[in-house]
């Protein structure tokens, strides 16, 4: 069997990912569907699986109480937010991929309670991330997140309408 060229871990060698460090990190959902959110100008509207997200988001501070997070989005086909995972106990060994791992089979849950659907595929393989570096990255990745419902103008229209209609067999949002 070959092994699942996409499911290889794409990690810094040799870096700690349980430091107190930030972390700008990024996971799609599956397939690209449009189901979390919508845009319309620059209004971003959650869905019902939108708010399942954002509630497994806010779930990582009870979760993980010595982890951090800060400015997040929930775009229509994927995430961005910030984490630290250790900075409020620098003590605590909680590394990035066991916070994400918890945080998207969390929100799988979620999404999959409201559809009526066990174990199904809701995220992209793996995640994306980026080491945050200095303060002056930390306010440029703060801005981007806030600002990126407004660069996602091919949401406007016709992908919209695949979100609407996924997100509408949970009622709509």
């Amino acid at each position: 069997m070959l092994p699942n060229l996409y499911a290889r871990i794409r990690r810094l060698p040799r870096h700690n990912y349980a430091s107190t460090r930030w972390y700008f990190v990024t996971t799609n959902a599956a397939f690209g569907t449009p189901v979390l959110s919508r845009i319309r100008g620059s209004r971003l509207t959650l869905t019902p699986l939108g708010r399942a997200v954002d509630r497994a988001w806010h779930g990582i501070a009870a979760q993980f109480p010595m982890a951090a997070t800060d400015s997040y989005v929930i775009m229509p086909d994927h995430f961005h937010g910030l984490i630290s995972p250790n900075l409020r106990d620098p003590r605590a060994r909680v590394p990035l991929p066991v916070i994400v791992a918890w945080f998207k089979q969390r929100a799988s849950h979620e999404m999959n309670a409201l559809l009526g659907t066990r174990g199904a595929v809701r995220w992209h393989v793996g995640y994306w991330e980026s080491v945050i570096r200095d303060e002056v990255h930390l306010r440029r990745v703060r801005r981007y997140i806030a600002n990126n419902p407004r660069r996602a103008k091919k949401w406007d229209e016709g992908w919209a309408c695949a979100g609407e209609a996924l997100s509408g067999a949970v009622g709509g949002g």
